[in-house]
């Protein structure tokens, strides 16, 4: 090999300060004679890891060209001993490539710490991809090129943590400005932490690199100022489209972070940070709360700064990208894909956070310089702060709310996670319910609100207390929730706090309805009515008001009216078990006080329903929304009122406009008793024998009337399967 002339062109140029070969050119050639260096590769490995080549700059692309070339030296290793002819006395492909291994190993001893890093993580990797093969997983070898690969991170962890003392400073090694080598070497560990054991790596200072981490992740995103803007940032031309000039002071900050390390490679670092602190969780616990309890105070600045940002920034009012100009379309995607690495990076980590409350006891030396400094509430309601504060960036996610389908599943997980947490502790959640109630009220009351970012944080807001509501006393949800939700029950212009105002709505009757069946709901102030009880008849007419076209759709409409009837009748006391025995199966018995608020609702629907009398094609579909609303409330009545409900369904189905053709007239039925039927399939237990006799004595009415909708309906051989069901 001392007298390949490639080779020995090879070592000129990698002893020499610069050179004319191409890095690409020269990483082959080192992957080549490292493959083919006889009678060891120790030497070519101690010239590559000493050559001041690669000593001159730590950059990304100069260590990953490193490690790639070692990576891909195993490769061509591998494929030169299995061309080689095979004899009786052969040595294995696995023994021939450990002792290879075993001299590069040696060869690396004593370069610095950032090359040797680098060379090891590209070993790893070519081990790892030819595992199967050389069955190495756990060879000594493997063991010891991650222990190396250890050991030299902890060499340059030492070089960027801040000396202990003076005297300590005096005497540490710095090969140069740590600034200029870490992000690369944090970039390079964190893909190749996942290869490495994690009982090899708890030898690491944990702690300290978990600080780092999190520095470092604060710092890619420039504490939180990336999206402030100043004014001459901004112009607009003559279309009034906004532009921000690319070569404005804003523009150039978001293409430069676009184009940063760190930041391209977030989603592996903060994958390195959640390993480091499961690993602190399991082997040092007192570390790990200290660790999350900062990283959770450092993650809630960093989004709170974010926000302030954005609420001043011209492009969070923007409804359209036509609002904007080419160039600044351009400019507003790149930060959009800025904003949502954040998000991501943020939700891993507030999970891991959310794994070490819920997995790791808290040590109980809160007192202590390395001991927990928030108990697991106090970081719950960080986490839930911190998503908080990026609720402008959720909706593009789908958001939180328990009907978003189209959510990111991660983000929910780790929202409902959180709340689950949350909500075992009724304090803790009335504390949090109040923080979030407080902060809509003053971004409502905020001049300079952004309606945007205004919509975003109270959908964030309604979504979070709805699971929270079952838990929650009559003065909370009377003085914070309710004022959170009115505005929004009848403004479907956003469709999300529309929605969710409504889901919360129907969540505290519901709420109130199960803690009355178990005798568990909380006392009121005396001689005062349960809040929940209180607004049964507005709720009732808001209801009803947004049964009006582009508000509630059918479906909902029913879903709603058909809660809210079912919560009201067991308000004020619970049903009665039976008839009495001299009453008759169709005698109706005297109504508790829950049936007269489950009637009262039923009432205010009756009087909604218009005559069938010249109606327009609206205002008859309208009618159809009412009358279907009434007939889902079939089975959340009791059997004290059922009858009275459904002969008023009787009357309104057999009650059709004479002006109507007669196949409007029998689609309109049809669709009515099949939703009949249906509800009939799902009354309660007690309800059900008297269902049936009505529902048979109702179809004989209606055949004798010759109904055609009916007959249609339950006369085509489905007659059988109706009584079966029933």
């Amino acid at each position: 090999m001392s007298s390949d002339r490639g080779y020995l062109n090879l070592v000129a140029h990698l002893n020499a300060h610069t050179s004319s070969l191409p890095p690409e050119t020269l990483n082959a050639s080192i992957a080549h004679y490292l493959a083919r260096a006889q009678p060891s590769a120790t030497p070519l490995a101690a010239i590559v890891v000493s050559s001041p080549r690669f000593a001159a700059s730590f950059s990304f692309p100069v260590l990953e060209g490193l490690q790639t070339a070692f990576r891909h030296a195993i490769h061509v290793k591998i494929k030169v001993i299995t061309d080689e002819p095979g004899g009786i006395f052969s040595r294995g492909l696995t023994t021939q490539v450990t002792e290879w291994v075993s001299q590069v190993l040696k060869g690396l001893q004593g370069g610095h710490p950032v090359l040797r890093l680098a060379c090891y993580s590209g070993i790893l990797f070519g081990l790892n991809d030819r595992e199967k093969e050389l069955k190495m997983q756990q060879s000594f070898n493997r063991r010891r090129v991650e222990e190396e690969l250890v050991i030299a991170f902890a060499e340059i962890i030492d070089f960027v943590s801040p000396a202990a003392d003076a005297w300590e400073a005096e005497f540490r090694t710095q090969a140069r400005n740590a600034q200029d080598f870490l992000p690369s070497t944090l970039v390079l560990a964190s893909r190749a932490f996942p290869l490495v054991a994690s009982d090899r790596l708890k030898a690491l200072p944990l702690a300290t690199l978990s600080r780092i981490l999190q520095l470092s992740t604060i710092d890619a995103f420039q504490q939180g100022a990336l999206v402030f803007t100043s004014q001459e940032s901004l112009r607009t031309p003559r279309d009034d489209k906004l532009h921000i000039p690319k070569d404005s002071s804003f523009a150039r900050n978001v293409d430069q972070l676009s184009r940063s390390l760190l930041l391209s490679q977030m989603a592996s670092l903060s994958a390195m940070h959640t390993q480091v602190i499961s690993i602190m969780a399991e082997h040092r616990p007192s570390e790990a709360w200290s660790a999350v309890s900062d990283l959770s105070l450092a993650l809630q600045d960093l989004a709170r700064t974010v926000e302030k940002g954005w609420t001043a920034n011209p492009l969070s009012d923007v409804e359209l990208e036509d609002s904007l100009t080419l160039e600044t379309q351009v400019i507003a995607t790149s930060l959009w894909s800025i904003l949502k690495t954040l998000l991501f990076t943020t939700v891993r980590l507030i999970d891991r956070v959310l794994n070490t409350v819920l997995f790791v006891q808290r040590p109980s030396s809160p007192h202590s310089s390395t001991g927990p400094r928030f108990t697991a509430f106090e970081l719950t309601r960080l986490s839930l702060r911190t998503l908080s504060h990026l609720s402008f960036v959720l909706p593009r996610f789908g958001g939180v709310s328990s009907t978003a389908s189209s959510a990111l599943p991660e983000l929910l997980k780790t929202f409902y996670t959180a709340l689950d947490v949350l909500s075992s502790d009724i304090t803790e959640s009335r504390h949090f319910v109040r923080e979030v109630c407080t902060e809509v009220a003053q971004v409502r009351a905020a001049a300079g609100s952004k309606k945007k970012v205004k919509e975003s944080k109270e959908a964030y807001a309604l979504a979070a207390v709805e699971q929270l509501v079952p838990i929650l006393d009559n003065r909370t949800i009377r003085d914070d929730i309710y004022p959170l939700c009115e505005p929004h029950l009848d403004d479907p212009a956003h469709r999300e706090t529309y929605e969710s105002a409504h889901s919360v709505m129907l969540a505290i009757f519901s709420a109130h309805a199960k803690a009355q069946k178990s005798g568990t709901a909380p006392s009121s102030e005396p001689h005062e009515l349960a809040f929940a009880e209180q607004i049964v008849p507005s709720y009732a007419r808001c209801l009803i008001a947004n049964s009006a076209p582009h508000k509630l759709n059918t479906t909902q409409l029913c879903m709603a009216y058909r809660a809210l009837v079912g919560c009201a009748s067991v308000f004020g006391g619970s049903r009665v078990a039976a008839l009495p025995s001299e009453a008759g199966p169709m005698a109706e018995p005297k109504a508790s006080e829950g049936d007269a608020y489950a009637w009262f609702c039923i009432d205010l629907l009756l009087s909604a329903v218009p005559a069938p009398l010249n109606l327009d094609e609206e205002r008859t579909e309208h009618r159809k929304k009412l009358v279907l609303a009434l007939v889902s409330t079939v089975s959340a009545v009791s059997l004290r009122i059922l009858p009275r409900l459904l002969g008023e369904i009787e009357a309104l189905v057999e009650d059709v406009s004479s002006t109507s053709s007669e196949l409007s007239m029998d689609e309109e039925r049809e669709e009515i008793v099949k939703a009949l039927f249906e509800e009939v399939l799902s009354v309660g237990d007690e309800e059900k024998e008297f269902a049936i006799r009505w529902w048979g004595d109702w179809k004989a009415r209606l055949r004798r009337k010759e109904s055609g909708v009916v007959e249609e309906y339950v006369g085509k051989g489905k007659e059988k399967e109706i009584v079966a069901r029933l």
